[in-house]
């Protein structure tokens, strides 16, 4: 039998449906104290938009590929492939397809008294709902597993609860791996990769600030070199590039879902003088804050052609 190479294998986790949702909500008289109500995974296209609503159970996302904005609790993030986040019951929520990059993404929902504490043990907190993942795959397998567990007896239902425990160790393994990259013990290779993850995350929950990607070096124990070189790397963006990217991204999200005015998104996403911000909106998208928020969405993407203004910054 061929071999399948990891990449293979990731690919195989899409290979035959764009989309595929199963509403099981396991009978509670069977079920364990984490009990699963949904799961599925979906391949969007640009501009989907989901929300705002909430939910009453523990929902759970995973970026597979692609890009995508996420407003939960007044903040806004911008993920991308090996981002996961966590929906709390009862939390307003919007999440949204990038219009140049859409995102595919892995979800699934549960509940129960033991929910929160291996959520909290995987990583997640209602103050840190996104985390980034090292190895998604091997969560991801556990979804695919689910699905394809199909029918409501006893069998297939304690399958799916198996897989479930399954899922949820392998996620608090990768945190438990987190933890671990984080002290000094490593090769100089791996402390480079791990501070490249750091100042990325960083940036993504502090994109607002000053940001001092020297500072950063210190703070971690990297020369700026050294870490400037490991981040372009690994994202194809230099720290710098990749702060007025996630910048422009919040503007746009901003813009197109807010009626805040543009100075005040200006200095939502860093920049205190409204002018500065403009100039450089401008010359990454090609024209102004305000004609991009007066673009109807037709403009922005045409659905029938497939086709992208030309200037959205990607």
């Amino acid at each position: 039998m061929k071999n399948e190479t990891k990449e293979e294998m990731t690919e195989s986790l899409f290979s035959e449906k764009d989309k595929q949702y199963t509403n099981f909500q396991d009978t509670e008289s069977k079920a364990s104290d984490l009990q699963l109500m949904y799961c599925g995974k979906e391949r969007c296209h640009p501009g989907h938009k989901y929300g705002p609503n909430k939910r009453d159970v523990f929902l759970i996302h995973i970026v597979y590929s692609g890009e995508g904005t996420l407003s939960l609790n007044g903040d806004l993030y911008q993920l991308s492939a090996g981002n996961a986040f966590l929906l709390y019951p009862n939390t307003v929520a919007w999440y949204e397809a990038d219009l140049t990059n859409p995102w595919s993404y892995f979800w699934l929902a549960c509940r129960g008294i033991d929910t929160a504490a291996f959520l909290s043990d995987a990583g997640f907190s209602p103050e840190n709902p996104v985390r980034i993942l090292h190895d998604p795959y091997s969560i991801l397998q556990y979804i695919n597993k689910i699905l394809e567990k199909q029918g409501s007896g006893m069998e297939a239902q304690l399958s799916r609860i198996a897989y479930l425990h399954l899922f949820f160790a392998n996620l608090i393994r990768d945190k438990e791996r987190t933890e671990k990259t984080e002290c000094p013990a490593f090769s100089p290779r791996e402390k480079l990769r791990e501070s490249s993850r750091y100042v990325r995350e960083y940036m993504e929950h502090h994109f607002g600030e000053e940001i001092s990607i020297h500072l950063l070096a210190e703070k971690i124990g990297v020369h700026r070199a050294h870490l400037f070189n490991s981040f372009k790397t690994d994202t194809g963006y230099s720290p710098k590039e990749y702060l007025l990217y996630i910048r422009i991204q919040n503007a746009k999200a901003l813009l197109r879902r807010t009626n805040r005015p543009i100075s005040e998104i200006a200095a939502f996403v860093g920049y205190h003088d409204p002018l500065s911000f403009s100039k450089i909106f401008r010359k990454k998208m090609g024209i102004s804050p305000q004609e991009y928020r007066n673009m109807k969405e037709e403009n922005l993407y045409n659905r029938s052609t497939g086709e992208y203004l030309k200037h959205l910054y990607s």
